[in-house]
């Protein structure tokens, strides 16, 4: 008869989830999990700090519907993990944080690393628990996988105490459930669904919004047809951004007005706005002006039915899986004759389009010294074409890329997300890479976010992921610089300024390649010697100091409007 012991319950468990890959960071409260790992052949991308961990794991969830599996240990290692697991459950992303604990017999001796740990995770995750019996591992496990997954995706935690890893029982005492979770999503109310067409025919300027709800209801299929049928203008966010690719005729790109795109029409025009699995959050300014208008008629279809209504009251609101939505959609005009008047619309929205891109377009091919961050984004987005994956990472940085990428794919655009969360970058990269090695992975990297997962870079060696890192260096924390000149009318130079950081190097002394870049025309021939090495890459590459983004100035306006609300009362 067998001994099991109580790591490697949670690795055979893990396996019967569909899990083949875990995200780490090793501590003595976990080593029966890291021994089963070798013996059962379970693959661990571990890393040089535990906020990548749970970054990576976060990243493995946006592009693959399935948990990903951040594991640390107690303590200091709980406690570095806690900003990736924030940004996951801001962003809606499927994760599972196994952590290890001390002893319950420990409790309250003052032992090392003993800390209440679950009390601090319980509120930014969906589901929360503590391991009492060794037997139970496998049920536990499964039970966080399904919370993670099932109704709106989140992350998840399961805390076990050393004892219980180290523990053995015998084969016949323990039961691994069976990951048969072959549920029927949530349906959508088919009435509700034919007041929202007919909504929608009676508008004069609709439009569609689709969020990660669509991504993780697998919706491409139904919600291409929908809007070849109706030809309304479609907008993506955050996980369904190339869910619908940008050039299809009726996608019009992101749906971040403060990017400078067609969305800076389409929203704030629209009459009647559909929201498919997106929340109404700061990126549509709260369901107000200036990004939706007050006499705008607002549908929003959400798998959550708490999130219906949240800022802003919806003249419809539908509870359920946006693909069933878009199911019965597409039924009931199989059936029923309905009449989208959107030509006239479509060509006002066309029309304005060059006057919003007019503004910006000069600097995508900027000649002159230092380089406008446009023209950087814009080399990468030539040398990549209609193929690889980008991430963006930083603050001003991640406001750039959207402007200029187009997004022909779902999960080959990745950034932090609601939480605007610094440092995701390298960990974001790392897992695109690992789950895509056939593609180019290029991280465009803000020099400030740069400092807080640079060591990753030697996570990229160890474990052969040749990423290429494209540094967007302005020498400063831009985004914060340039608010302090919109805001105070100058820049504080303490904590702001932070000189040209040779991170070409950083790269090289870690073993991998490096260049340090000024001038336009040495980007290409850059990003193209960097492929060729295959082995992880950094591009030093020197920006203008003085570009403003979008963004930065969406969210000076953003902050000042709230002081004067503030103020007011």
């Amino acid at each position: 008869m067998s001994q099991l012991t109580g790591g490697e319950l949670v690795v055979r468990q893990l396996k019967k989830e569909g899990i083949d890959v875990l995200f780490g960071l090793v501590g003595g409260h976990l080593s029966p999990i890291f021994e089963a790992c070798d013996r059962l052949k379970m693959k661990v991308l571990d890393v040089r700090h535990e906020a990548a961990a749970a970054h990576m794991a976060e990243a493995f969830g946006r592009l693959t519907r399935k948990p990903g599996i951040c594991l640390v240990t107690a303590g200091p290692g709980f406690t570095n993990c806690l900003t990736g697991v924030q940004n996951a459950f801001m962003s809606c992303s499927p994760m599972l944080v196994i952590s290890g604990r001390a002893g319950i017999t420990q409790e309250h001796k003052l032992a090392l690393q003993d800390m209440n740990q679950i009390d601090i995770i319980r509120p930014m995750t969906k589901w929360a628990a503590t391991v009492h019996q060794t037997e139970r591992i496998p049920e536990l496990v499964s039970m966080a996988c399904r919370h993670a997954t099932q109704g709106r995706p989140g992350p998840t935690y399961l805390e076990i105490p050393f004892e219980l890893v180290f523990d053995k029982l015998s084969s016949k005492q323990v039961t691994f459930p069976d990951n048969n979770r072959r549920l029927r999503p949530l349906a959508c109310e088919h009435k509700a669904v034919e007041e929202a067409l007919d909504l929608l025919s009676g508008a004069r300027k609709p439009v569609l919004v689709a969020g990660s709800g669509a991504f993780y209801g697998n919706a491409a299929s139904q919600l291409q047809s929908l809007i070849e049928r109706t030809h309304i203008p479609l907008f993506t966010l955050n996980g369904a951004r190339g869910l619908v690719p940008d050039s299809h005729p009726d996608c019009y790109g992101h749906a971040l007005p403060f990017t400078i795109g067609p969305a800076a029409i389409g929203l704030p025009e629209a009459d009647v706005m559909v929201l498919l699995g997106t929340r109404v959050s700061m990126y549509l300014t709260f369901g107000q002006p200036p990004v939706v208008n007050t006499e705008c008629k607002l549908i929003q279809v959400d798998i959550d039915p708490t999130e219906i209504g949240r800022n802003r009251d919806v003249t419809l609101g539908i509870p359920g899986d946006v693909n069933s939505f878009l199911e019965h959609a597409n039924q009931i005009l199989d059936q029923k004759s309905l009449h989208f008047d959107t030509k006239k619309w479509i060509t006002s929205l066309k029309k304005g389009i060059p006057r919003i891109q007019k503004n910006y377009e000069p600097f995508l091919t900027k000649a002159e010294i230092p380089i406008h961050p446009l023209r950087l984004c814009a080399e990468i987005d030539r040398f990549l074409g209609n193929t690889g994956l980008v991430v963006s990472d930083g603050g001003d940085t991640q406001t750039w890329m959207p402007m200029v990428r187009k997004v022909e794919q779902p999960g080959s655009y990745l950034d932090s997300g609601l939480f605007g969360c610094l440092g995701v970058g390298f960990p974001f990269a790392l897992t695109a890479k690992y789950l895509h090695p056939e593609q180019t992975v290029v991280l465009f990297n803000g020099d400030g976010s740069m400092g807080f997962n640079m060591m990753e870079f030697d996570t990229a060696m160890r474990h052969k992921l040749p990423i290429i890192v494209v540094v967007n260096n302005d020498m400063a924390w831009g985004m914060i610089k340039h608010m302090n000149e919109l805001a105070l009318g100058k820049d504080t130079e303490q904590g702001s300024e932070l000189g040209l950081v040779r991170y070409d190097r950083i790269a090289e002394s870690l073993g991998g390649y490096g260049e340090l870049i000024r001038y336009p025309d040495e980007i290409e021939g850059a990003l193209r010697r960097a492929q060729a090495q295959k082995m992880p890459a950094c591009l030093n590459v020197v920006t203008d100091t003085t570009a403003i983004s979008p963004g930065t100035t969406s969210l000076n306006m953003l902050f000042a409007g709230s002081l004067i609300e503030f103020n007011k009362k």
